[in-house]
């Protein structure tokens, strides 16, 4: 192993402490702020690039930083510099940056010199406070689709994001040219002179922001950071000692941190690990990039970034990963597995939605994943015992940090159709609680360092900030968070939020489905004291990757999977017109009658077609041909169809008076003539699907049942085909 600063010749000592002194005032500078007497409300602010030379050490980094880390990197350095600067007179809704990235386009590991960042970030451009209209600010910024353009907020960022008043006046930070370009629609308020992107940067990596901190003596030379050979060695995460073991540099048989410095007291090496979590949730199979579904395609680009970047980078899943897509559908959920394991995941929890084909697909997958699937919640009715394909937590050992990841399953059981899941059932409320909490003992007594709670349920709300015990009551127990939970990543909800609780722990959910996005947070933990901080936890929106090439992966499983898929591709017919959820479901229920009739109204008199249907992202059939795959996504769920007896007192208070929007009734010749004088105590017969029939307080009872593998989206195909909706 190299050492930790390859030195050819030694300042001067009376230079080196010449930069020290210039190194020290100029950091006070930039991170002071301090007005000039001259212009109290505009300082004036020299640049580092005054006071040192290229050649001027800043620090080390202990992980290569892509061009986009770098970009989202000046963007927290953006908001933050702003937010001491302006904060106080300006509500601040973000940073940003789409700063120019220059010379090999990333930041690598290893020593790092101030010219090394001239090489990368070499553009002179002020930062500065600008104004913009709401319209400009969802636009332009939190919804641009610029790849290039990276975001920092904080709880108000967040917290505006889904609530900007077009014609309100907001504040943000950014830099002259991203002022300049008119389409952005900004005012520039204040400027901060002479202070540039790669200023900001280099503060930030002297005082160890990246890695080690400056040094106290410089050498002439070091070798560069935008591709030359870096000399820190990280393993797993964090600084380790040069040849591995317990020796170190300096004669370091052991890392100590008395004064909570974040640096070893003998060897003066990061003892930080960290950690970078990642996770998704409520995917639905969205495999592939088209025109009514975002696709995994760029997403899996840039979990590959992190990963490439981040050897510490963690990837989870939290539920509902399969149904959804015709890809995914007709696979059942195997493309799906197939993607996560060549992403690597470190683990899944299971969603209701993973159970829609039954138990046996759900053991399947969990069987060909490569990685656990987590749910310490789904027991076996006949014995009483956990499910043998899930496990409840795993550990995760970096850097002589320990992790546990304990999955789970939320009260979503009634979502599921009963006849999937005859065989289970879900411990929640109290029950979970319980297993959690000594899940979380058992793993803290193996050594766990941070307990990470991966559960498949959440909050219902898409909104930020903080959260207490009324809020989360109905998914999360609170007291799970004194001591037992360190950071939560939920779903099932579809909402965004990053939500801070009482105890200081985060809950964090991306949108899933069509709008996506990543959970995020970057955990540091200290190997020496274990004290565990989460750094940052946010949401990555899909416009931050969207824009990033295509990963091979997607393209090699579509032709692994070809022959399989290749119904969704079937060309059915023309729809006329745009038809949305209402009218689809209708539809159905139309086709469930009309279906019922024609195999069954000799024998029974049937009232109704229909009962609670539901269609999925993107939740509407557009003008123009139909293919399989379009029903397939719109109309995902196998429910078979079913001729049901019911009396008439439920048939007049589940059916035909009904109050629930989702349920949808069509009626023949005999229904008419019969809904408005129905006996209660007379038996009568309608044509659901099994969702509604397994229901309990609908009271049916299942009479006959339609052709196996004919569901609501093929009955509605056959009627394209037919030329229904030409």
């Amino acid at each position: 192993m190299k050492e930790l600063f390859k030195k050819r010749w030694v300042w001067a000592v009376s230079a080196a402490v010449l930069a020290a002194i210039v190194l020290t005032v100029t950091l006070l500078l930039i991170f002071c702020g301090g007005d000039t007497p001259e212009n109290p409300e505009n300082p004036q602010q020299p640049s580092v690039s005054q006071g040192m030379s290229a050649d001027t050490i800043l620090g080390t980094s202990n992980k290569n930083l892509s061009k986009d880390q770098v970009r989202q990197l000046v963007a927290d350095l953006y908001y933050k510099k702003g937010t001491e600067q302006w904060g106080s007179r300006y509500a601040i809704a973000l940073g940003s940056a789409s700063v120019t990235v220059s010379g090999n386009g990333y930041l690598a590991a290893g020593q790092v010199t101030y010219g090394d960042l001239q090489r990368l970030l070499p553009a002179d451009n002020a930062i500065v406070l600008c104004s913009v209209k709401g319209l400009e600010l969802s636009t332009q910024f939190f919804y641009s689709g610029n790849a290039n353009q990276h975001l920092s907020y904080g709880d108000y960022g967040a917290s505006l994001m889904d609530n900007v008043k077009t014609g309100n006046t907001y504040y943000i930070v950014t830099d002259a040219a991203t002022a300049a370009d008119a389409k952005n629609g900004l005012t520039v308020v204040d400027t901060l002179e002479g202070v540039y992107a790669r200023d900001l940067l280099a503060a930030y990596i002297q005082v160890g922001g990246l890695g080690q901190p400056a040094p106290t003596t410089q050498p002439t030379t070091g070798t560069n950071a935008t591709g030359g050979a870096g000399d820190t060695t990280t393993q797993q995460g964090g600084s380790q000692p040069q040849g591995g073991g317990t020796t170190a540099v300096g004669g370091c048989l052991q890392h100590t941190d008395a004064n909570n410095d974040e640096l070893c007291d003998v060897c003066r090496r990061s003892v930080i690990v960290t950690f970078d979590f990642y996770s998704i949730n409520d995917l639905h199979g969205k495999f592939s990039d088209t025109s009514s579904q975002v696709g995994v395609d760029e997403l899996s680009t840039y979990l590959n970034n992190a990963q490439y970047t981040d050897e510490n980078a963690v990837l989870l899943a939290a539920g509902d990963m399969w149904q959804g897509s015709s890809e995914s559908n007709l696979t059942h959920g195997n493309i799906i597995t197939d993607w996560m394991n060549e992403m690597a995941f470190t683990a899944t929890a299971v969603g209701n939605h993973d159970l829609d084909w039954g138990e046996s697909y759900l053991e399947n997958n969990a069987k060909m994943a490569e990685f656990p699937t987590l749910a310490i919640n789904i027991y076996d009715r006949d014995t009483n015992a956990r499910v043998s394909y899930c496990d409840a937590s795993l550990m995760l050992d970096r850097g002589g940090v320990q992790v546990g990841i304990i999955g789970a399953i939320g009260d979503c059981y009634s979502s599921i159709s009963a006849d999937k899941v005859n065989d289970i059932y879900f411990k929640v409320g109290s029950d979970l609680t319980a297993l959690v909490k000594a899940e979380s003992d058992r793993l803290r007594q193996q050594g766990a360092d941070f307990i990470v709670y991966v559960i498949h349920d959440g909050y219902d709300k898409s909104q930020s900030g903080s959260a207490n015990a009324s809020q989360l009551k109905s998914y999360y127990d609170l007291s799970l968070s004194d001591g037992y939970v360190d950071l939560v990543f939920e779903g099932h909800t579809h909402q965004g939020y990053v939500l801070k609780d009482t105890h200081g722990v985060y809950h964090l959910q991306n949108r899933g489905d069509n709008k996506g996005g990543i959970s995020h947070a970057d955990v540091a933990i200290n190997s020496v004291t274990l004290k565990a901080e989460v750094r940052e936890a946010k949401l990555v929106n899909t416009a931050v990757y969207q824009s990033l090439d295509d990963h091979p992966v997607v393209n090699n499983l579509m032709n692994k999977y070809k022959d399989i898929i290749s119904k969704a591709d079937e060309a059915l017919g023309n729809n006329r017109t745009y038809r949305n959820s209402t009218a689809i479901c209708n539809k159905v229920a139309e086709l469930y009658y009309r279906a019922g009739v024609e195999r069954w109204g000799k024998e029974y008199n049937i009232v109704l077609g229909g009962g609670f249907l539901n269609t999925r992202s993107p939740y509407n059939l557009s003008a123009g041909p139909v293919k399989y795959g379009d029903l397939q996504m719109v109309l995902p769920f196998d429910n078979q169809i079913v001729l049901c007896s019911i009396q008439g007192r439920y048939l007049k208070s589940r059916f035909i008076n009904t109050s629930n929007s989702d349920y949808y009734i069509y009626y023949g010749d005999y229904g008419e003539s019969v809904k408005n004088s129905i006996d209660p105590n007379a038996t009568y017969y309608v044509v659901v699907d099994s969702y509604t029939s397994q229901y309990g307080p609908n009271h049916l009872t299942v009479v006959k049942e339609y052709d196996p593998d004919v569901y609501a989206r093929d009955l509605l195909a056959e009627y394209i085909a037919e030329g229904g909706w030409e």
